[in-house]
């Protein structure tokens, strides 16, 4: 904080502490007196200025001590036009709330006194009202003003915002008396919360500068006994040279610099000693902990990793930190492992702050991870980090050749494997990566004509989509699959414009249950086998898709009841069907609907205990002796839906498991069935973790 460069005369009036024999000293750090009225310092210690004790001793005067102190020596000041003096100086003050530096909060009023300003921003922010007084008078000499003081003086009274950069200039979000009280009160508070953000710290010796001019005057290291004397250095920078101390209250050299010089010397005078307390940490409030979540990770075996470190400055022990799976506590634990760099950057007294903790048997899947570090001795923790953690159980596969086909999202991932099994394909099918019903009959239908099946995105440009379309030579055909409702006309006319050499034919319908039955009639005119799925989920119809492709045959959709199973029934009734495959446990597709399908050929059911169950059943039931198998998420359809059109093509069963855990019924197909050569992982990390199903 910068100080106006002015000086003062001497006088011999008494203070409160006794006679001063040295009222002439300086506002500025480094600008002095025009005489000096006192003998040299010899009890200045550069590295103990004053004790915790007394800086953060709030409660060292009332608000009538402080209005009689403020009286009492300013008893001489005489005012002038546009001059005021401290004991007479009012201003509206703002209410503030409590913050973390500040917990008492500031109650503004009309035509605050210097006195209640004082008293309140030094109860809010718990910062001893004495501290306050010394600093208004090194700073622009208010207390023992014989003159009033022009508004700007009080504008700037701490000096709080006036850089030594800048002379002469100070930020006006600072400005005003009981702005630059409560601002240097909070940043006193501010310094001990956070140490390592600032130039000077307790417990280690600091390069403290004689002057500003560094380069003329030099610098001394100084061994920094009590968090307050690193404030008031870190509030003014400078520690009297020799020549200063030797001078008392008057002038040194060239290279001498008041401010700290002047602290101690009227806080001796008014109050008594500063260092009252010796050098015992003490501070009223409660400083949060601070601390960094670095990692999390997860082993095979269902363990949790998490990795950081956290301290509270409050203490020089190990805190503990909080873990939080799913935001519920999951854990505590200490962090007390060795962190040197930690020690470096916070200038700790010991390296033990970090952790590396290991928490077993935790539940496979996708967690969020969340740790806290706990506040001591008490009060707010502080969450220091989140992350994403996914828990996955490493499988034995049965073969070796293992490849992920994935892009950046569900339409890239299309593309690529289009690209793969499909790179000279003359015809593409395209539905909505959005919206499972409309999507369920293409898978099956694409491999009726060979054809890849690409996927339509409603929030973008469908660039992976088209640059897949661009890339096939000989296409000359493209069908839609859906209404306007699932990929608008405006698209069907783009794809028009793009290739204006091929075919796109809508294949429409009013509902999900007509679009598959108009799948069936269109491309499946004399199939001899049909299959039968729920509409209202995606797993049994996927898994249904790669065996009716394998067959020729179409994928039919019904609801809960027997209306539902019009359209279906429009279809199963051609004279060419006599085999029905009703794929879902009774659960998803009722006794009585298969029954009823019954009338229409011979009805087979093949379902299991749940959707990962009932797509193994499928495999077995129509590949015993697959060369290729498939492998999607069960929890989202897109990846799959591309998957079983190359599956069916391939003659490959479409498996289903979890994201985090190869389940039993896959593992279980996948192991007895020794024609087994290759498996394709469909969809990126983010949906078969990595963890769970590593590729080649």
């Amino acid at each position: 904080m910068r100080h106006s460069p002015h000086r003062t005369k001497p006088t011999s009036r008494k203070c409160l502490a006794g006679a001063l024999a040295f009222l002439a000293l300086a506002a500025p750090r480094f600008l002095v007196p025009q005489q000096a009225t006192a003998a040299p310092i010899t009890d200045f210690d550069p590295g103990f200025l004053i004790s915790d004790v007394t800086m953060y001793n709030y409660q060292s005067m009332t608000l009538g001590q402080i209005d009689q102190f403020i009286a009492t020596l300013g008893a001489q000041c005489v005012p002038s036009a546009g001059n005021t003096c401290l004991k007479d100086y009012r201003e509206n003050t703002p209410t503030r709330p409590a913050t973390e530096y500040c917990p008492g909060g500031f109650v503004g009023t009309d035509n605050d006194t210097v006195a209640a300003i004082i008293f309140k921003a030094a109860t809010a922010c718990r910062i001893n009202p004495q501290v306050l007084l010394v600093t208004l008078q090194k700073e622009q000499s208010l207390i023992l003003a014989n003159q009033g003081k022009p508004t700007s003086s009080y504008a700037k009274a701490l000096g709080f915002g006036c850089p030594d950069s800048t002379p002469g200039v100070c930020n006006a979000a600072y400005a005003g008396f009981a702005n630059q009280v409560y601002s240097a009160a909070s940043r006193l508070q501010q310094y001990a919360a956070q140490p390592w953000n600032f130039n000077h710290r307790v417990g280690q010796y600091n390069k403290v500068l004689y002057h500003p001019n560094e380069a003329r005057c030099g610098s001394a290291q100084v061994f920094i006994k009590t968090q307050a004397t690193a404030s008031l250095y870190n509030y003014t920078p400078y520690q009297p040279n020799g020549p200063a101390l030797a001078a008392g209250g008057g002038a040194g050299d060239k290279c001498s610099s008041y401010g700290n010089r002047n602290f101690h010397i009227y806080f001796n005078a008014w109050f008594g000693d500063p260092k009252a307390g010796g050098p015992v940490a003490f501070n009223p409030i409660n400083r949060l902990p601070i601390g960094a979540f670095d990692a999390a990770s997860s082993t095979a075996t269902g363990q949790l990793i998490v990795e950081g470190w956290a301290f509270d400055i409050d203490t020089a022990s190990a805190i503990d930190v909080q873990i939080f799976r799913d935001g519920k506590l999951n854990a505590t634990a200490k962090a007390n492992t060795s962190r040197p760099d930690v020690q470096a950057v916070y200038q700790l007294a010991n390296a033990n702050h970090g952790f590396a903790i290991t928490l077993p048997n935790q539940p496979l899947g996708e967690h969020d991870i969340c740790l806290q570090a706990v506040n001591v001795p008490a009060g707010k923790n502080v969450a220091i980090g989140c992350k994403k953690v996914f828990l996955a159980e490493q499988p034995i596969f049965p073969v070796d050749a293992i490849d992920r086909l994935a892009g950046r999202d569900r339409y890239a991932t299309a593309a690529v494997i289009a690209q793969d099994f499909a790179p000279d394909a003359t015809t593409v099918f395209i539905t909505t990566g959005q919206n499972f019903p409309d999507a369920l009959t293409a898978a099956a239908a694409a491999q009726a004509k060979g054809a890849p099946l690409l996927l339509y995105d409603p929030n973008s440009n469908n660039t992976p989509t088209l640059s897949q379309l661009k890339q096939l030579t000989g296409l000359n055909q493209i069908y839609v699959f859906g209404g306007g409702s699932a990929i608008p006309p405006k698209f069907v006319v783009e794809l028009r414009d793009t290739f204006p050499n091929v075919t796109v034919t809508r294949i429409p319908g009013k509902d999900r249950y007509e679009t598959a039955s108009l799948t069936a009639k269109i491309f499946y005119p004399k199939a001899e086998v049909a299959f039968v799925a729920t509409a209202n989920n995606f797993p049994d119809a996927l898994a249904a898709a790669a065996a009716a492709g394998s067959l020729n045959a179409p994928v039919l959709l019904v609801g809960n009841d027997i209306a539902s199973t019009q359209q279906a029934a429009s279809v199963l009734m051609s004279p060419w069907i006599t085999e029905i495959y009703v794929i879902g446990s009774t659960g998803v597709i009722s006794d009585e609907i298969a029954e009823y399908l019954g009338q229409y050929g011979r009805v087979e059911r093949i379902g299991g205990a749940d959707r990962y169950a009932t797509a193994a059943e499928v495999a077995r039931r129509f590949f015993p002796t697959a060369a290729t198998a498939f492998i999607a998420t069960g929890k989202n359809f897109p990846d799959a839906l591309a998957g079983a059109a190359a599956a069916g093509q391939l003659g490959a069963p479409l498996l289903l498991s979890s994201p985090w855990q190869l389940g039993e019924a896959p593992k279980t197909y996948l192991t007895e069935t020794e024609t087994l050569e290759r498996i394709y992982l469909l969809g990126g990390n983010n949906v078969l973790f990595p963890g769970a199903y590593p590729a080649n």
